[in-house]
């Protein structure tokens, strides 16, 4: 007689839970207008990217920012990219939005609450409760 671990055989429950769970540890980000300086702001907060809109209307997402003398650098999906800070007419990172991230566990738990319903259901040893 082979003797089996507890849980050792249930490696699907895992996986459902990492799918579940993942999603609501990332929760919903947006990007937020800030109204500190571009220097101050880069030089104190290290946020991983900002996104700069530019006086001509121009809007360049700058991931690691840094502020070399007046000019904003860094690198965008385009490569390379410097700003002169005069120019930048907003600034903006990414913050958490409790609302969104609300309403997305609302969706999430009920979405699976309603898979379930549909999975018992569909079950003929459970019809009649």
């Amino acid at each position: 007689m082979r003797l089996r671990r507890r849980g050792s055989g249930r490696p699907g429950r895992w996986v459902l839970l990492a799918v579940m769970g993942v999603p609501l540890l990332a929760g919903c980000r947006s990007w937020q207008a800030t109204p500190a300086a571009p220097a101050a702001l880069i030089a104190d907060g290290r946020p991983a990217e900002v996104r700069v809109t530019l006086a001509d209307e121009s809007v360049v997402t700058i991931e690691r920012p840094s502020i070399v003398s007046d000019t904003i650098r860094g690198l965008s999906a385009s490569g390379n990219v410097r700003a002169a800070i005069e120019d930048v007419r907003t600034l903006e990172v990414r913050r958490s939005s409790v609302p969104k991230s609300m309403a997305f566990v609302i969706l999430h738990v009920a979405a699976v609450v309603s898979f379930i319903a549909i999975v018992v259901d569909l079950q003929p040893h459970y019809r009649g409760f």
